[in-house]
């Protein structure tokens, strides 16, 4: 019993099967999603086994990194994610003018602001409170 190293039928000089029944440009090139190479380069049909490649090698490992970090990025946004606040708070407000701090006890460029009817404000100089 004989095994057949290719398909039966003629390869163009681009190693693409045709058939033998020639159209107008002398042949008849055989469907791509019918035949692919195998890993041996022979032309197999299309099946399960063989399947019709998506892609060469180096994009679909590009692809699969990307994908591995994106699927990563999507686990730690699903999270719930622990902040903390630094700083110093800039601007005060208050009620009553007894509620302004020392202009020592703030960094230079706070505010204090009376909630009355014209909004007082004074900015802090480091060592006293300008009326703005």
């Amino acid at each position: 019993m004989s095994t057949l190293n290719a398909l039966p039928f003629p390869i163009d000089a681009n190693s693409v099967p045709y058939y033998d029944n020639a159209d107008t440009n002398g042949y008849l090139t055989m469907p791509i999603e019918q035949y692919i190479r195998n890993g041996s380069n022979l032309f197999v049909p299309v099946s399960t086994a063989n399947p019709q490649p998506t892609s060469d090698a180096g994009v679909l490992a590009k692809q699969n990194e990307i994908l591995t970090k994106l699927t990563a990025l999507e686990t730690k946004l699903n999270r719930t994610l622990d902040v903390q606040l630094s700083g110093s708070k800039m601007e005060l407000y208050g009620s009553d003018i007894t509620e302004r701090p020392d202009a020592t006890a703030v960094a230079k460029g706070t505010t204090f602001t009376l909630l009355n009817e014209n909004f007082d404000s004074w900015v802090s100089s480091g060592t006293g409170w300008e009326e703005v």
